[in-house]
């Protein structure tokens, strides 16, 4: 039986960075306790490595995995399987490469070569998802960490923690940040709906997921009534039937 959880996950690592905290290389090898079967752990160990550069842009990055059979349960997929762990290991390279130079931790995630506008995140990598996308995603976080940073609200927050360490002995507070990425809009994933709406002003949906207690009947329900300008009360979402809203995609993963 799975034992549900994410799989551990112990990451070894080379990295290379500059004297002021710029990292020039980093070479990542996710090391997975599969458990007794491979199981979900294959597709996991794919998007651990896929989403293991995390925000930044580092001009040679490497992330590779092994899998490895133990005596102990398997596990089943989570959101986001296996990127939790790889993100989180990407995080604590950083903070090693700061510890080492002394610099503050902000410094070493956010500082990069080059012009000042391509300096958040590391490089301004530019990547586009759709055509129809008008701004790169990573265009975005640019915007809202300089936004951040111009606002003074990690200083201010940073001024705030040095003043309550210094007032006390035993209890010490701490200030990180951690941007994370995952894709949204899988193009795999596909949904219809068919919409009644009757002279009562009641409006029935039908849907083409499945219910299982994740709750994509009251999404329904919420988007539907929003849409119509509805009130709530008045959607109905109907039994799942395929005769309704043929092909479609299976309910799982992101598409629930």
């Amino acid at each position: 039986m799975p034992a549900g959880g994410r799989e551990a996950m112990e990451v070894d690592y080379d990295v290379a960075y500059t004297s002021d905290g710029i990292i020039n290389s980093l070479s990542m090898t996710l090391n997975i306790d599969a458990g007794w079967s491979l199981s979900d752990t294959v597709g996991d160990q794919a998007m651990g490595c896929a989403f293991a550069d995390n925000v930044y842009f580092t001009e040679h990055f490497e992330a590779k995995g092994n899998l490895y059979y133990t005596n102990t349960p398997l596990n089943t997929s989570q959101r986001a399987p296996g990127v939790v762990q790889s993100i989180l290991a990407h995080e604590t390279v950083l903070e090693h490469v700061a510890h080492e130079l002394g610099l503050p931790m902000s410094q070493v995630q956010w500082t990069a070569g080059g012009e000042e506008e391509s300096r958040h995140p590391r490089a301004g990598e530019r990547i586009v998802i759709h055509e129809h996308q008008d701004q790169p995603i990573n265009a975005l976080l640019c915007a809202c960490v300089t936004g951040l940073i111009g606002l003074g609200c990690m200083a201010g927050s940073q001024q705030a923690v040095d003043a309550f360490n210094k007032a006390n002995r035993w209890k010490k507070r701490g200030l990180a940040s951690t941007p994370t990425k995952y894709i949204m809009g899988i193009d795999f994933y596909h949904s219809g709906a068919t919409v009644n709406v009757y002279p009562d002003g009641s409006v029935e949906i039908a849907h083409g997921g499945a219910e299982v207690g994740q709750g994509i009947n009251t999404k329904a329900a919420q988007v539907a009534a929003y849409t119509l300008g509805c009130p709530l009360e008045s959607v109905i979402v109907s039994d799942l039937d395929t005769s309704k809203v043929p092909n479609n995609t299976c309910t799982g993963g992101s598409g629930t």
